[in-house]
């Protein structure tokens, strides 16, 4: 006697995912793709196993960002009394967040004593460039020789006045 078996088999073949991602990051910075931290632009791949026990692979395109650049100038000193105006010159669209709490890119300062100030801009992809300025506060002084003799021997002579931060002085003798 010969039996006949007959097996059915249902296969169902699950796809594979495949995602295809950008990701920009800023010079300097670095990203966790695939367990690795990168910091340099190119492909990366990873594989993952999906719920249904198939890989899944992701693509990552990485991109780097330039930083953006900023500009204050030099450290500067000032008579006390006076104001100075400080301005960021970067490269590029930017927003600015002065030490002041101040956002545009000229400020007027009227430092009392000797400050630094700082300017953060950060650009549309984030990314941040800081600059500072030191400005030097110095007291107005007068210096005025208590004696003079003008005997024509060209020591102390002429009677002169020296100082920082004077706009007007009058000597009466």
């Amino acid at each position: 006697a010969t039996c006949d078996t007959i097996f059915t088999t249902t296969l169902a073949i699950n796809p594979v995912f495949s995602f295809p991602q950008n990701a920009s990051i800023c010079f300097g910075d670095s990203i966790l793709l695939n367990g690795i931290w990168h910091s340099s632009s190119g492909l990366f791949t990873d594989s993952l196993i999906s719920i249904m026990g198939c890989d899944s692979i992701i693509h990552t395109t990485l991109n780097i960002k330039p930083l953006p650049s900023v500009k204050m100038g030099n450290d500067t000193t000032i008579p006390k009394g006076t104001t100075i105006l400080l301005s960021a010159t970067p490269n590029g669209s930017v927003s600015f967040q002065w030490s002041t709490g101040e956002n545009t890119n000229n400020i007027i300062v009227s430092p009392t004593q000797t400050t630094s100030y700082y300017v953060t801009v950060t650009d549309s992809y984030g990314c941040i460039a800081i600059d500072s300025a030191e400005i030097t506060v110095t007291e107005n002084h007068i210096s005025v020789p208590t004696v003079f003799t003008p005997n024509g021997n060209g020591k102390n002579d002429f009677i002169q006045v020296h100082g920082s931060g004077i706009k007007e002085f009058t000597l009466i003798i």
